[in-house]
Order: structure tokens, then sequence, then C-alpha cells
């Protein structure tokens, strides 16, 4: 080989070198940046908090199915221990979640709101025989009838147009 030949190709692996070096920068970078993402996805405090709900939402479900199974299991049996013994700090946990219940202001607007739904209710219920009795005296008049009956044909007689 001639020494110009050796300087080609030497020059031709030294790019190639640039290129892959290039390259490789290129895919530390985009590595990075994956690895912070899924650093945000999921960092290990969320993956531990997740553990914690499953494992709260398992004992529930099975606290749940010992109580109301018919069948005298020993998880039930052991439930029904396990709540007599802490009997105290379940009373003072739900204690403070009937407080906070209370002091919120959603369970405020729902409870107003149920309140004035049941207070409609008896009112139309005591009122009930009135409508009636006023609906039936409007039946028996002749009048109110006639009346009735022109709107009516009227309405039908316009067929969608606006009528006053």
């Amino acid at each position: 080989m001639t020494k110009e030949e050796l300087q080609r190709d030497l020059d031709m692996e030294r790019g190639m070198y640039q290129a892959l070096r290039k390259k490789h920068e290129e895919m530390e970078a985009t590595l990075k940046i994956k690895d912070m993402e899924l650093k945000k996805i999921f960092t290990k405090s969320d993956i531990i908090k997740q553990v914690e709900e499953n494992i709260i939402l398992g004992i529930r479900t099975a606290t749940f199915n010992a109580l109301s199974d018919t069948y005298n299991s020993p998880v039930k049996m052991i439930v029904n221990d396990l709540i007599a013994e802490k009997k105290n700090e379940i009373t003072e946990l739900m204690r403070a979640g009937f407080d906070d219940a209370i002091k919120s202001g959603d369970i405020r607007t729902a409870l107003k709101t149920e309140m004035s739904r049941k207070i409609a209710q008896l009112l139309l219920q005591n009122v009930s025989g009135s409508i009636e009795k006023a609906i039936n005296e409007c039946r028996q008049d002749a009048t109110f009838k006639a009346k009735v009956i022109m709107r009516v044909d009227e309405l039908l007689s316009n067929k969608g147009e606006e009528v006053k």
C-alpha cells in the first residue's frame, strides 16, 4: 500500500470512529431522557404506595367477606377478636372520620339538598289532596274545558309556529 492509500484508509476509519462516537453519545442522551421519564412515572414511593393500597384493599375485602359470610370460618373469628381488641382505637378513628365529614362543605351541601328534597316531598304529599280537588273542579267547569279545547286546536293548526 502506498502512503496515500494508508492515509485515506486512516481518514476513513477516523470518520467512522467519529460517526460511531456521535451515535454513542446520542444513544446515551436518549437513554438518560428515557430513564428520567421512567423515574417520573414510577418513583419508588409510588410503587410502595401502590403496594400499600393493594394490601389495604386485600385486608378490607377479606374482612368484609369474613364478616358477611354466614359460615363460621376461623378468619371470621380472628377478625371479630381483633375488632374487639381494637374497639377503642376503631371508635376514635370513626369519631375523627365523622367529625371531618361533618365539617366538610360537601357533606353540608349534600345534607341541605337531601333535606330540601325531603321537605318538598312531604309538602307535595300534604297538598296532593288539594291539587286533586282543584283538577276535578277544572274538569267539571265547561268554560275551562272549552278554553283547553280551543288552545289545543290553536296549537295543532299552527304546526310548530310559536303561539302566544
